[in-house]
Protein backbone atom coordinates (compact mmCIF):
# COMPACT_ATOMS: atom_id res chain seq x y z
CA UNK A 1 0.00 0.00 0.00
CA UNK A 2 1.06 3.61 0.29
CA UNK A 3 3.64 3.86 3.05
CA UNK A 4 5.03 7.04 4.60
CA UNK A 5 7.83 7.35 2.09
CA UNK A 6 5.35 7.44 -0.81
CA UNK A 7 2.90 10.01 0.58
CA UNK A 8 5.01 12.92 -0.65
CA UNK A 9 5.14 11.36 -4.12
CA UNK A 10 1.35 10.95 -4.20
CA UNK A 11 0.87 14.58 -3.13
CA UNK A 12 3.31 15.86 -5.74
CA UNK A 13 1.66 13.77 -8.44
CA UNK A 14 -1.77 15.00 -7.31
CA UNK A 15 -0.68 18.64 -7.37
CA UNK A 16 1.34 18.38 -10.60
CA UNK A 17 0.04 15.37 -12.54
CA UNK A 18 2.07 14.02 -15.45
CA UNK A 19 -1.18 13.71 -17.45
CA UNK A 20 -4.36 15.77 -17.67
CA UNK A 21 -6.53 14.25 -14.94
CA UNK A 22 -8.83 17.25 -14.72
CA UNK A 23 -9.82 19.11 -11.58
CA UNK A 24 -8.75 18.14 -8.07
CA UNK A 25 -11.24 15.36 -7.41
CA UNK A 26 -11.13 11.94 -5.76
CA UNK A 27 -10.55 10.51 -9.26
CA UNK A 28 -7.41 12.61 -9.58
CA UNK A 29 -6.24 11.42 -6.14
CA UNK A 30 -6.83 7.81 -7.18
CA UNK A 31 -4.83 8.37 -10.37
CA UNK A 32 -2.00 10.00 -8.41
CA UNK A 33 -1.88 7.08 -5.98
CA UNK A 34 -1.96 4.39 -8.66
CA UNK A 35 0.63 6.27 -10.73
CA UNK A 36 2.92 6.40 -7.69
CA UNK A 37 2.40 2.67 -7.10
CA UNK A 38 3.22 1.76 -10.72
CA UNK A 39 5.20 -1.46 -10.74
CA UNK A 40 4.24 -2.29 -7.15
CA UNK A 41 0.70 -3.49 -7.86
CA UNK A 42 1.99 -6.78 -9.26
CA UNK A 43 3.48 -7.51 -5.82
CA UNK A 44 0.08 -7.04 -4.18
CA UNK A 45 -2.83 -7.10 -6.67
CA UNK A 46 -5.42 -6.18 -4.04
CA UNK A 47 -3.84 -2.74 -3.64
CA UNK A 48 -6.09 -0.98 -6.15
CA UNK A 49 -9.22 -2.61 -4.70
CA UNK A 50 -8.26 -1.42 -1.21
CA UNK A 51 -7.52 2.04 -2.56
CA UNK A 52 -10.95 2.12 -4.25
CA UNK A 53 -12.59 1.19 -0.94
CA UNK A 54 -10.75 3.95 0.92
CA UNK A 55 -11.64 6.64 -1.62
CA UNK A 56 -15.25 5.39 -1.89
CA UNK A 57 -15.52 5.60 1.91
CA UNK A 58 -14.18 9.15 1.98
CA UNK A 59 -16.56 10.20 -0.79
CA UNK A 60 -19.51 8.63 1.02
CA UNK A 61 -18.64 10.64 4.15
CA UNK A 62 -18.53 13.88 2.14
CA UNK A 63 -21.85 13.28 0.42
Amino acid sequence: MINLTRIANVLTTYEEPPHDWGDKTPWRLFNAATFTLAGKVAENPTTTRVLHNVIDGVCAEIL
